[in-house]
């Protein structure tokens, strides 16, 4: 039969050795071959493809095209191409084929060259998957090639695979990646050779190599041989043995692999399902090295049989796919970096090309649901964007039209169906994966290359869910030990992180059609899922993976997010401060207790011993990551499970972010926040990450109570370093060395200042302890509270108490210098941080704003865990301010209205610890019989400033239609500051509505306030401009309505900081270094879309 003509084009990456870069490549006259002989059907030995010829003139460059159906290896002139093992690599068959290219010219000359090409079996034709069966993707071996020589004169000779080659068998009697691999080394020549025979054409895609092959690494000698030649190398890996032998031709030798041994001494092989794990030699009678060419198993011990086996004779090898390491953790307790090596050790033994579960058993699949939950992790580890790219394209390869995917990928079992089902956590790697390698990389590339299948993949959930809810049995929380979280539930968690991640990405590529269709559809499934679930009233949603999926996937509303963090730090205490979490729980455990203040508690959880932990299995000898927590019970019973998974592994995530502190604020680390959590009595802690711009590093040193920070920032990329005990600092690229402080744990909350009959109270929470003081009242205005920081002194401050406190005025005359900032909500470092860098105070807390004024444009409580602190140091300026002839003015928003009229929704957890630990209601820590209580009942909610209006709102046009004087305004609303909102009179409900002062968005939330409304409110305050917070929107402070309006609030909670200036009627926007741009007004600032409001 004619050849058919194939046409490769791409760009192949430079990986492995000698390979290189082809931009076309064309097969002008390859075909593909294959043996003409009759195979046998159970034990087929591997065919051998040979050429010769002769090499005509003088050799310039040669390169060599090269793929297979099954696996190759070749040699040419008897020397092996290239290092890699396991080529063309394992994709989705059907659909994409891998070819490599070869840089060969060192291994021609002229004169007479030979070409030989073994192709095993392999995941192609080899017995592969769960039901033990050969042929899933095809029954023929296959080989297509092309070597194009240059010679120095500029003409080419092209050897192609085509009918003058010849096939038979060689040493390689039988490999198989269950099996093991049989070589009779005697053969020496090819025998049965016949002339080959053409294949039909293929179907596939013929696409280049886009990621690093799988070569041989790390070499372990013995470490100890037992009586019964049982080796063991002291390391859990994938690789084979390799032995340097000598004896009689014909005996045989063989070596039998396993990770564990028995309790007689013996290997335990109950793991390995129908994997015989088995390498057999027939011996040459001269001294040889052996060792497998197209198989590879999981072990730390092997047994040998047919030799006397010594530490100088045998060795293990390490194979995995060649990616490069990016990052280092270490700290100083041995067992966590103990577990960082079993993270490292189970990601390589199962980065196979592909993402595996598992290297011993006969599995060795492409788990999905494993491959998203570790991809941050490996990440940080080293750099995968290759490796997961070439997965992913194969993802979207096997995905089935109806978008529905396999739950392994390479789809083994139903790669020829054109549906395909899917399952949550499963599936979802369609989304999570190229998502967090955006994430890391800041490549949009690989968003751009899934985005179909992305979004067919939320399609496909969509077709499944008519009540927006997606109801299907999948895994669950898989391998969980404690009460099974719902499958339901995690079906809703899933598809709304999805749906998010498909947002994210139609947003970055500029898709506006999709993120409306899909952010209306995270509406609904969000609604849905709050109504089914958000109450968390059955067991099955009561679980500690139940809490997590909600916190981490940002599921439940903000006032929300607290109660169910305590409900999650209150179930691992019950459960004796030990997880309860599986395959899709474990990943967010520990970030979601850092999130919400728990850092203490993750600690615990890292530490914990008693299984189920991530040291637990470390105490048992573990040299690599468990499949499940209990493989090895406490009574020593062992379990059919492997014991090389790394998807628990997932925690070393935690490391490089919390406790070394490294963590990206933008995609690729551009730019980067370094915030150590010191804490599980670690003394040190270093960790560096190369980034694409460079090497991030983080290593601190706890002496006493002093910390040594040392960072480095790459170049082209900024950070803010948070230097425990001190105020944050934002530093360009360098290195670095900070000296803070750290307190041992223990919260510290307070003081809090109430009247009891003619005698003052003053109590504080500082590490568990209440301490209490009282004085008579009399004595109030000489009385002086100090305002404490367990993990940053040198953050203390001084407070005098105020003999009267009086209702502040509502209007003021014109003032050359304003400084107006809202919703610093209990943020106290970013308060202080923005003072002190724009000059409103100096690092002693003195006024030295002169005659300027500083104005709160409302909300200071809720969120932050600093409330009571920030709301000292606002009564504090005061009366320093006052003292220079410069002002402070507090105004109240609806979070402080929502915490005076017992609405707590939004309460920090910690507050409501701190009442109880005082022997109070939450609502009578700021109850009218306390200082700070009567102090927040003199603010008025909206105040004029010359001709500006400030408040937190803003004047909807019915509270305008009131026409009420500032003077009445204020007073109507700070009579029934705590009243609950049901309770209010229906002449005053509408100020404490929607639409009221402190609740109005209608500056830029539909239905928008007209110019004309605008206009109005201001003639009748007699004002020129309108300042605001409450809504945070993504230009941060900007001016709207022809710059009658400015909106301030930047979202401090999460860390974003800047203020408004104004200097003799210029405003400016300033940020926490001091810097100040104009703020000018744009007029398409007016076409507010809804995603920017934040």
């Amino acid at each position: 039969m004619k050849a058919s003509r194939i046409i490769l084009s791409g760009c192949l990456l430079l990986i492995g050795c000698n390979l290189c870069c082809a931009q076309s490549i064309l097969f002008t006259k390859a075909q593909w071959i294959s043996p003409s002989y009759q195979e046998d059907t159970v034990s087929r030995p591997c065919p051998v493809f040979t050429k010769t010829w002769i090499t005509i003139k003088q050799v310039k460059s040669a390169k060599l095209y090269i793929t297979a159906l099954g696996l190759y290896e070749a040699t040419l002139n008897n020397t092996k191409v290239g290092n890699a093992y396991f080529t063309p690599g394992f994709t989705s068959y059907n659909k994409r084929l891998q070819y490599q290219t070869y840089d060969v010219t060192n291994l021609l000359k002229k004169g007479k060259s030979n070409i030989s090409v073994t192709v095993a079996d392999g995941w192609y034709r080899g017995v592969f998957g769960g039901n033990i069966k050969q042929n899933n993707y095809g029954k023929q071996a296959g080989l297509l090639l092309q070597l194009v020589v240059t010679f120095t004169d500029g003409t080419q000779q092209i050897i192609s695979s085509d009918d003058s080659w010849s096939c038979g068998t060689g040493m390689t009697r039988y490999a198989d990646f269950y099996g093991g691999e049989m070589q009779d080394t005697r053969l020496t020549h090819i025998i049965n050779e016949s002339p080959v025979k053409y294949l039909m054409p293929q179907k596939f895609s013929l696409v280049p190599t886009t990621t690093e092959p799988v070569t041989r690494h790390e070499v372990f000698k013995a470490k100890h041989i037992l009586t019964n030649q049982v080796i063991d190398f002291g390391q859990n890996l994938a690789g084979f043995v390799r032995l340097k032998v000598k004896g009689k031709a014909g005996d045989t030798v063989k070596v039998y692999h396993a990770e564990l041994l028995d309790s007689a001494g013996n290997l335990y092989t109950g793991n390995l399902r129908d994997a015989k794990a088995e390498d057999v030699y027939v011996l040459n009678g001269k001294e040889q090295v052996l060792e497998p060419h197209f198989t590879y198993h999981g072990f730390r011990y092997a047994k040998v049989i047919g030799i006397k086996i010594n530490k100088d004779n045998c060795t293990a090898v390490a194979l995995y796919s060649n990616i490069k390491p990016t990052g280092t953790f270490a700290c100083s307790n041995p067992m966590i970096n103990q577990l960082q090596h079993n993270i490292l050790w189970s990601m390589k033994s199962n980065f196979m090309d592909i993402p595996t579960d598992c290297p011993q058993r006969s599995e060795r699949l492409g788990w999905t649901g494993d491959a998203q939950v570790f991809s941050r992790t490996a990440a940080l580890n080293a750099n995968v964007l290759n490796f997961y790219s070439k997965y992913l394209q194969d993802l979207a390869a096997d995905q089935g039209k109806n978008g529905g995917l396999p739950n392994i990928i390479p789809d083994v079992y139903t790669h020829t169906l054109e549906k395909k089902g899917g399952v949550a956590g499963w599936g979802d790697a369609s989304t999570i994966i190229p998502m967090t390698m955006y994430e890391m990389y800041g490549d949009k590339n690989v968003l751009q290359r899934q985005y179909s299948s992305m979004k067919a993949w939320v399609d496909f959930i969509k077709k499944q869910s008519p009540d927006n809810l997606w109801e299907v049995n999948g895994y669950g929380d898989w391998y969980a030990l404690g009460d099974s979280t719902s499958l339901h539930y995690i079906d809703q968690c899933f598809y709304i992180h999805s749906t998010e991640n498909l947002i994210k990405a139609a947003s970055l590529l500029h898709n506006d059609r999709d993120v409306k269709s899909y952010t209306a559809l995270l509406k609904n499934i969000k609604g849905a899922y709050t109504k089914a679930y958000g109450h968390f009233d059955t067991k099955a949603i009561q679980t500690q993976t139940a809490y997590v999926l909600a916190l981490a996937f940002d599921l439940l509303p903000e006032e929300q997010r607290p109660k169910v963090a305590a409900l999650l730090a209150q179930k691992i205490k019950d459960n004796g401060n030990k997880l309860a979490t599986g395959f899709l729980g474990t990943p967010y455990l520990l970030p979601v207790l850092s999130k919400f203040g728990y850092s203490d508690l993750a600690y615990q959880l890292l530490l914990q011993q008693e299984c189920p932990s991530w040291l637990y299995p470390v105490t048992k000898g573990a040299t690599t990551i468990w499949e499940r927590w209990d493989a090895i019970r406490p009574d020593g019973s062992v379990q059919e499970t492997s014991f090389n998974h790394f998807s628990y592994g997932a925690v070393g995530q935690w490391f490089y972010e919390n406790i070394a502190g490294i963590q990206a604020t933008s995609p690729g680390y551009k730019t980067i926040r370094i915030s150590p959590e010191i804490g599980g009595n670690l003394t040190w802690a270093k960790a560096t990450y190369k980034s694409q711009y460079g090497l991030i590093r983080s290593s601190w040193q706890l002496k006493g109570k002093q910390v040594i920070l040392k960072v480095t920032i790459p170049k082209n990329t900024k950070a803010i370093v948070y230097v425990p005990g001190k105020d944050s600092i934002k530093v360009g690229p360098g290195s670095y060395k900070f000296n803070g402080s750290f307190t041992s744990s223990g919260d510290n909350d307070g003081p809090y200042v109430y009247y009891s009959g003619k005698s003052i109270w003053v109590k504080s929470v500082n590490n568990e302890k209440v301490t209490s003081d009282s004085l008579p009242i009399t004595e109030k205005a000489k009385t002086t509270i100090k305002i404490h920081f367990n993990g940053h002194p040198l953050w203390d401050f001084n407070c005098r108490l105020k003999s009267i406190l009086r209702n502040e005025p509502v209007q003021y005359a014109p003032v050359n210098k304003l400084f107006v900032v809202s919703d610093i909500e209990g943020e106290f470092e970013a308060f202080r941080g923005l003072l002190i860098a724009n000059k409103i105070i100096d690092s002693k807390y003195n006024w030295i704003f002169g005659k300027g004024h500083l104005v709160i444009c409302g909300d200071l409580f809720d969120r932050g865990k600093d409330v009571v602190p920030y709301l000292w140091l606002l009564y504090k300026l005061e009366q320093e301010a006052k003292s220079k002839g410069g002002y402070v003015h507090t105004i109240l928003g609806n979070h402080d209205i929502m915490n005076l009229s017992g609405d707590f929704r939004y309460v920090d957890q910690k507050y409501f610890n701190t009442a109880s630990k005082l022997n109070l209601t939450y609502s009578e820590l700021f109850s009218a019989k306390t200082e700070l209580g009567r102090w927040l009942r003199t603010k008025n909610i909206v105040e004029k400033i010359g001709d500006r209006l400030l408040l937190h709102g803003g004047i909807s046009p019915q509270i305008n239609a009131l026409r009420m004087p500032l003077e009445k305004l204020n007073s109507s609303c700070r009579s029934f500051y705590d009243q609950p909102r049901k309770e209010l009179p229906a002449n005053v409900a509408p100020l404490f509505g929607k639409d009221g002062p402190f609740w109005y968005r209608g500056y830029f939330m539909e239905p928008r306030a007209t110019s004309a409304t605008i206009d109005s409110t201001l003639a009748f305050y007699g004002c020129k401009q309108i300042i605001v917070g409450h809504t945070i929107l993504a230009r941060n402070i900007a001016s709207y309505y022809n710059g009658k309006v400015i909106g301030i609030d930047v979202n401090e909670h999460e860390g974003k900081r800047a203020g408004l200036l104004i200097n003799n009627n210029q405003c400016y926007i300033t940020d926490e270094q001091g810097h100040r741009k104009k703020l000018i007004y744009k007029k398409e600032n007016d076409a507010i879309k809804p995603e920017d409001i934040l």
